[in-house]
């Protein structure tokens, strides 16, 4: 069809011809993104054009979407529609040099837990912003907590203490809160080891038979100083039957026996006077037993092999 100026049917094919024959156009156009410019007057409106995917019109089926190939930060993306070719793609959190701005502490405090430990946040900021406690309810972000306390400053340290002491008691229970507790005692100073061990003390039994609290009083019975020990496991003086046929208690008897001098643990071992074989086949006493062997002299353990 060398007619250029009638069209039968409107439709048109990529390079704008008419019904999809070839044309002797002397008018050529090499961009094959774009109609012929002779037949650009008969394509469909304008409603037609702009819905290139719901429209089942010719012209739509047959040229293809303009690309943008320029950068900058208008350049499209994979997901963006060549519809919408203006959407602004400027990320509201960089500078116009594309450097990553820094978070205000107003903004910290209120991000969600995941996002403060997948940002980079420093330890000091999110002390700054007293979002601490918050992280330490949070799987990830006592994880974030338990990993910067290994390599902080005392500035930060003690920076984090400040926020956990308020409510100590509480995270010593918590699933993932007293983790960071238990942290304290393995990376922390003198001074926090003593002021958690005051925070606890009055509350030893309760904490020994809680599932996440008994591993705290172990860890205490591991890392403060002999004094503290003594006073701690006095509290469990006349409950150590009870704390060993516990699942948890059973454990902190067991650290207890390791840990505090033996002189100090004779009230443990005349719990089992005339009952070692009752314990000694007791799923959680037979562990007792055996701690008291391992660590206990001769003359403590005497009393114990002669039953």
């Amino acid at each position: 069809n060398n007619n250029n100026n009638n069209n039968n049917n409107g439709a048109y094919n990529r390079y704008g011809n008419n019904n999809g024959t070839n044309s002797n156009n002397n008018n050529n156009n090499n961009n094959p993104y774009v109609p012929n410019n002779n037949n650009y007057g008969n394509k469909p409106n304008n409603s037609m054009m702009n819905n290139h995917n719901n429209s089942t019109d010719a012209f739509n089926k047959n040229i293809p979407p303009r690309r943008s190939y320029g950068g900058g930060n208008n350049r499209m993306g994979n997901n963006m529609s060549p519809n919408n070719p203006t959407m602004n793609m400027n990320n509201n959190n960089t500078t116009n040099g594309g450097e990553n701005m820094t978070p205000s502490i107003q903004d910290i405090a209120n991000m969600d837990p995941r996002q403060l430990t997948r940002s980079n946040i420093s330890l000091s900021q999110l002390i700054e912003a007293g979002v601490i406690e918050k992280l330490a309810r949070d799987q990830n972000g006592s994880r974030f907590i338990q990993q910067r306390l290994e390599t902080a400053s005392l500035q930060d340290k003690e920076g984090v203490f400040r926020q956990i002491k308020r409510n100590a008691l509480a995270l010593c229970e918590d699933v993932f809160g007293n983790y960071v507790i238990q942290k304290f005692f393995e990376h922390g100073t003198d001074t926090h080891r003593i002021e958690l061990a005051h925070i606890i003390r009055g509350r030893v039994l309760p904490l020994t038979k809680s599932m996440y609290g008994c591993r705290v009083i172990q860890k205490a019975f591991e890392f403060v100083h002999d004094h503290l020990k003594i006073t701690l496991v006095s509290e469990l003086k006349d409950h150590v039957e009870d704390c060993v046929r516990d699942q948890n208690g059973n454990h902190v008897i067991q650290k207890v026996i390791a840990e505090v001098p033996s002189v100090h643990i004779a009230f443990i071992i005349d719990t089992f006077k005339g009952k070692v074989y009752h314990f000694s086949t007791h799923p959680y006493g037979c562990r007792v037993i055996q701690r008291l062997l391992e660590h206990c002299d001769d003359v403590q353990k005497e009393p114990l092999l002669n039953e």
